[in-house]
């Protein structure tokens, strides 16, 4: 009976997460679906059509799949997102990047994705209006597509070793 009360009680924690996941998730135009694993422990967010300055993706978020035709200035990434995000948004428009404090797995740096430890460069926003960019020291690695779709980006200088 115990187990039985405390299974109940851990499918409405879980319930109650999704819930509030999308109720926050109500802050721009956009149709959006936020969809759990078979566990009921990982968030999973599709988004579609979502056009605004600034998008924050809710906290509890862990993966970001299929998103496409958005246009976002900011997009800010939540302290849990840890998977999904390295081509997350190839077919839309994002301005910069922002990571909430406490992410194990991303940081930005001047609104460009990069690994936690800043050694691998994730995305450069492909809307970002720059003419060139200057990979910082210490990065050596530059993900694959990072800089893909940018119309604007001319040239691009790299730190010495990479």
């Amino acid at each position: 009976m115990k187990d039985m009360i405390a299974e109940r009680g851990t499918r409405m924690q879980r319930f109650l997460a999704l819930l509030l996941a999308g109720l926050l998730w109500m802050n721009a135009s956009h149709a959006q679906t936020i969809g759990a694993e078979a566990d009921g422990t990982t968030l999973t967010a599709f988004l579609e059509g979502i056009t605004a300055d600034t998008y924050v993706v809710p906290e509890g978020v862990v993966t970001l799949e299929g998103n496409e035709d958005c246009e976002i200035g900011t997009l800010v990434l939540p302290s849990t997102l840890t998977g999904g995000y390295l081509n997350a948004f190839y077919d839309s428009t994002i301005v910069r990047y922002e990571v909430a404090e406490g992410n194990t797995a991303l940081q930005a740096i001047d609104g460009v994705l990069f690994s936690e430890d800043g050694k691998t460069l994730l995305a450069y926003p492909n809307a970002a209006e720059a003419t060139h960019y200057t990979v910082p020291a210490g990065v050596i690695r530059i993900a694959e597509r990072a800089f893909a779709n940018n119309i604007y980006l001319q040239s691009v200088s790299l730190p010495m070793g990479l």
